[in-house]
């Protein structure tokens, strides 16, 4: 129980982190879009005001906009941008069936725009949702009647969890499924029918999202339709854009432009404000001593200090995501644990950071193998050298955080108790679907594999050799490509002598055992698979 409150303390403390972040990140999504009006698609000016009483709306409400009948609303706490925004997109997405918003108007539907330092759970008409700490890490937004979206998304701010698409389309399209199309197209719930099970009997979208059932289906084939879904994560394939769809699933295509009334005049594709992740000054609530960047990598802080380049610090984080695209479950561990990345300028130190420390077993589990007293913060330090391939680089030809963070989440993640009630659980977030749970038995698993490679004499003369944590972040290097190493075995018909184990096929060849393991932890069966590459070499730089 008590290790139970522990870390709901800690997740709350992620969320209030994430209020606090919000605010700062603002200035980042200035489109050209006015301060208190803006011209819409048909050239009215357009004005936040405050509901009317009529609406007898609750006290929480404060702003409001009547968008041809459809009301948005929010608290005081949104800008009134993110009104504009709304109004832009719903006229986008209508304009071709005014029948469709008609539809949505006589049944009373509502936007709701969830300010950025808002959970979903402060909206009054979402507050009776349990359990909160499940649906305020959940959503962002509803469809239906109080159709909703998150302000952080509208306005492309640096810490959308949901940057690379809209939710405002796939919520719309809940809204105009439910309480539009059906009312008004009298065979639409059947064709959708028909779509969803054949493209559920071809076995496309295994695993996805759109699997879920027929009204998933539609919101994400809507957001692909109009370039604004996500692409191989979790619970995404490839499947993002127009193009894709029509290529992956052609009927549902011509299905979704039949329903919108699109043709090659009024066809229009989604663009966020600003394209996301971006370098920004580290909010208030972060403690960044000495340091004045900060990226927000899927809620992991990376930090550097003003001589870090802001190259360095989106290559940073363009690793940690590739590298935990299908484990947030295991990024998640680590922003619970409170550790950050602090990237090292050339000719600094990590000693001239705070918080910068060795990164060892011994800061999250104690020799009895409990966890270690709280550390009010770790940082996790990197060269921005080795990054980029600069200079003064201390390992040429290898990345060495994938190597730290692999060790990192060995130390957090799998050395953790075993949870009895993990596989029982009614709320299971999206990203945890379908996954075994990292803990102390993936550590015995690694145990075991090392000794059977030590017993066969591989990996003699490298790091890997020195313990099991070691052995598996060298594996994990080189099954992403991203290591330097050169085996010191004895002469043998197999590999002969000194065999490069750097490559994922090397590893395969070499122990096929860790490179099955590390594939399983990492690789997603059904989408695309990562692999690191160097950066390309700035053009400013010689």
């Amino acid at each position: 129980m008590r290790r139970l409150m522990f870390i709901t303390l800690l997740f709350v403390k992620i969320l209030i982190l994430s209020d606090y972040c919000c605010a700062d990140a603002r200035g980042k999504s200035d489109a050209g879009l006015g301060s208190s009006e803006v011209s819409n698609s048909h050239n009215n000016k357009i004005h936040v005001g405050t509901p009317p009483a009529e609406m007898e709306l609750n006290p929480f409400y404060k702003k409001y906009l009547d968008c041809n009948g459809i009301a948005v609303i929010s608290s005081e706490r949104v800008d009134v941008r993110a009104f504009y925004r709304v109004k832009e997109l719903l006229d986008k997405m209508l304009d071709n069936r005014p029948d469709v918003r008609r539809a949505l108007v006589k049944d009373g539907v509502r936007y709701i725009i969830i300010a950025a330092e808002e959970q979903v759970t402060d909206i009054p008409d979402y507050a009776n949702m349990k359990p909160k700490d499940f649906w305020n890490e959940r959503s962002r937004g509803f469809g239906g009647r109080f159709t909703s979206c998150g302000e952080e998304n509208l306005l492309s701010l640096p810490i959308d969890r949901y940057e690379d698409e809209s939710i405002f389309i796939h919520e719309l399209a809940h809204a105009i499924d439910g309480r539009g199309l059906r009312k008004i197209e009298p065979d639409f719930r059947q064709r959708l029918k028909t779509l969803y099970e054949n493209a559920m009997a071809k076995g496309l979208y295994k695993h996805d999202y759109a699997s879920t059932n027929m009204s998933e289906y539609w919101a994400e084939s809507v957001q692909a339709f109009f370039d604004a879904d996500r692409e191989n994560n979790w619970n995404h394939n490839h499947v993002n854009t127009q193009r894709e769809l029509y290529d992956y699933d052609p009927k549902m295509a011509d299905f979704v432009s039949e329903m919108f009334r699109i043709n090659s005049e009024n066809d229009w594709r989604y663009k966020p404000l600003v394209k996301q992740p971006s370098v920004i000054a580290p909010p208030k609530a972060v403690n960044a001593e000495r340091l004045s960047k900060y990226v927000w990598c899927r809620g992991f802080p990376i930090l550097g200090s003003n001589k870090v380049s802001d190259r360095a610090m989106l290559e940073a984080d363009r690793i940690v995501r590739n590298m935990f695209r299908y484990r947030h479950d295991i990024l998640k561990a680590i922003i619970v644990a409170n550790v950050q990345l602090a990237l090292i300028a050339p000719g600094r130190s990590p000693k001239e950071v705070p918080y910068v420390r060795n990164l060892k077993r011994k800061w999250f589990v104690n020799r009895k193998g409990s966890p270690a007293k709280q550390t009010p913060l770790l940082r996790l330090s990197t060269f921005e050298s080795n990054l980029l391939g600069l200079t003064g680089n201390p390992a040429p030809g290898e990345n060495l955080l994938i190597h730290d963070m692999a060790l990192l989440m060995y130390y957090i993640a799998g050395l953790r108790e075993t949870d009895p009630e993990y596989d029982k659980r009614r709320y299971v977030q999206q990203y945890e679907k379908g996954l075994e749970r990292v803990d102390c038995r993936f550590d015995e698993k690694v145990g075991k594999l090392y000794r059977n490679a030590k017993k066969k004499n591989l990996w003699a003369g490298t790091p890997a050799a020195k313990n099991r944590f070691n052995y598996f972040a060298e594996a994990v290097q080189s099954f992403f490509n991203a290591n330097q190493i050169v085996t010191l075995d004895a002469e043998s018909p197999a590999f002969g002598r000194n065999h490069p184990v750097n490559t994922r096929r090397q590893l395969q060849t070499y122990d096929p055992d860790i490179a099955l393991f590390v594939g399983d932890i990492f690789k997603h069966p059904e989408r695309v698979d990562w692999r690191y590459s160097k950066p390309p070499a700035a053009k400013n730089n010689p």
